[in-house]
């Protein structure tokens, strides 16, 4: 299904409000969205304008906030496409590491090391498996490396200037 209107951010962000919680007054969504309470009454009528919000009165002080079908499509293409940006950029960063590692990687370096315990650690986990190289883990605390034929993919925030090292934020 093709996607239905653009929503900004700030729009976005009061969807996603209600969506966990229907009954909250406009102050509780202003605070909970960042933003002032004038600016989330305008985008509530905004978004019950557009067809993404429904609202029902339960009495004088109390109201009811539905989120439409539009709401919860648009909140899924938004979500399949955060996902989607999220797995490029993954698959963007072991590329990058692969390919420093097969500028680095030679018989000099035959041995691989991944210094860290982290989710970049697994992204140079994975480009290791993927060009089918032996590799073995240390963590942070462990700095007893043995840098004879040692390549390191330091995917620790401290950058360590030796030739055989392969600084992974640093190439982020």
């Amino acid at each position: 299904m093709e996607h239905i209107k653009k929503l900004d951010d700030s729009e976005y962000k009061v969807i996603d409000i209600l969506n966990e919680d229907n009954r909250l007054t406009q102050r509780h969504i202003a605070k909970k969205a960042g933003i002032s309470l004038g600016l989330t009454n305008i985008i509530i009528r905004r978004l019950v304008k557009k067809g993404f919000v429904k609202i029902k009165n339960m009495d004088k002080k109390r109201i009811l906030y539905h989120l439409t079908p539009k709401a919860l499509i648009e909140k899924s293409y938004r979500t399949y496409h955060y996902f989607e940006r999220t797995v490029k950029d993954i698959v963007k960063i072991r590329d990058k590491i692969q390919s420093e590692i097969m500028k680095k990687y030679s018989s000099d370096l035959n041995s691989l090391v991944i210094l860290g315990d982290n989710e970049i650690s697994e992204i140079a986990i994975w480009a290791a498996q993927e060009l089918k190289l032996k590799y073995r883990i240390m963590e942070n605390g462990d700095k007893q490396i043995n840098v004879e034929g040692v390549l390191v993919i330091n995917c620790e925030r401290v950058f360590i200037n030796k030739k055989n090292y392969i600084n992974v934020f640093k190439m982020l």
